[in-house]
């Protein structure tokens, strides 16, 4: 499959592209010489190419990440973080999840809730 024509010729192949996403979904992608980039017929497509170049980059205090492999991140920058991110193998919800996150997820569970009751979490 080939990029879109009126794309490809004005790409910069050395462009790392982060998309990242709030339901736990993280997407690196990177543009080689030979490699491809996305499929035309996606909506990612239209994304990449309306904000290409006009993007900023949050401090990180706006974003914690790390909740999910870091045990050393500080309570004063996940309180002071507008959202918060289990990225890595250790989520909440598992029973490997490092404990002294685990609370900042299982406060907004619904023990009740009758398919919750069903799974397995680590709660």
């Amino acid at each position: 499959m080939q990029m879109m024509p009126i794309v490809a010729p004005s790409y910069q192949s050395k462009t790392l592209l982060f998309l990242h996403y709030m339901t736990d979904t993280c997407i690196f992608l990177w543009q080689n010489e030979d490699g491809e980039l996305w499929d035309p017929t996606s909506v990612l497509t239209a994304g990449l190419m309306s904000f290409y170049g006009n993007t900023k980059p949050l401090d990180k205090s706006w974003h914690v990440m790390g909740l999910g492999y870091n045990p050393r991140i500080s309570p004063e920058a996940i309180r002071s973080a507008a959202v918060i991110h289990f990225d890595g193998n250790m989520k909440p919800w598992l029973d490997v999840a490092l404990n002294q996150y685990k609370a900042l997820w299982t406060k907004y569970v619904d023990t009740e809730m009758e398919f919750l009751t069903l799974c397995n979490f680590g709660l």
